[in-house]
């Protein structure tokens, strides 16, 4: 989970989806020690898809009420009665992916916003920032990968791309072997990564980011 800001809601710790778009920054927002399938609404999906489980006899269901009933205006909900169509919204989103698969936003048959959206934290680490419903509803499935956008990259993870970018290009642009597969999905648009490199720039394995 991404911690850039204090709310009691470990969801909305986040950047500014729009103002923050693109930028980089330095400090401890990556280390946050909440993981997303911690989240209510996390719980709350699992418990709805696994075990057919009423929204009503969720923690996260509650928990989005009283936020609507204290003046939030959340999904474009204003009363209950608009959240209960929210969460049948839900119900037809998880149908869709269940039965169709995880589609690009513009090609589904449903309404939405952007894609899911990430930060990447110093170390090459995906941090939620948005999309909670549709990641949760993915990995509850048991979907291996689903389509991202980036949103923020921590200064030392930006700064190390842009140190494997002057070497690929003080390389002449090294094309990657036959069997070199990205090591990151956020180094793929640089030349001839390997396991072997990536190690050497951030001491860690190639698979590590994906925690």
């Amino acid at each position: 989970m991404t911690h850039y800001k204090d709310s009691p809601y470990a969801e909305d710790k986040v950047f500014h989806i729009i103002k923050d778009r693109g930028r980089v920054y330095d400090g401890n927002w990556d280390t946050y020690p909440c993981r997303f399938s911690d989240l209510k609404v996390f719980k709350a999906l699992e418990r709805r898809i696994r075990h057919g489980a009423a929204w009503e006899d969720t923690a996260f269901y509650h928990q989005i009420l009283g936020q609507i009933e204290s003046g939030e205006h959340l999904w474009g909900c204003e009363n209950r009665s608009d959240w209960d169509a929210r969460c049948c919204y839900l119900d037809v989103m998880i149908r869709s992916i269940r039965d169709e698969g995880y589609k690009l936003m513009n090609k589904r048959t449903f309404h939405g916003g952007e894609e899911v959206t990430v930060n990447v934290g110093r170390h090459g680490q995906f941090l939620f920032q948005d999309g909670r419903h549709r990641l949760a509803i993915a990995r509850i499935l048991g979907i291996e990968k689903i389509p991202v956008r980036i949103l923020v990259r921590h200064r030392q993870w930006q700064t190390m791309r842009e140190n494997l970018t002057a070497l690929a290009k003080k390389n002449d642009g090294p094309k990657p072997r036959q069997d070199d597969a990205s090591v990151h999905p956020d180094l793929a648009d640089i030349p001839g990564i390997t396991p072997d490199i990536f190690r050497f720039f951030t001491g860690k394995e190639d698979h590590e980011f994906t925690g």
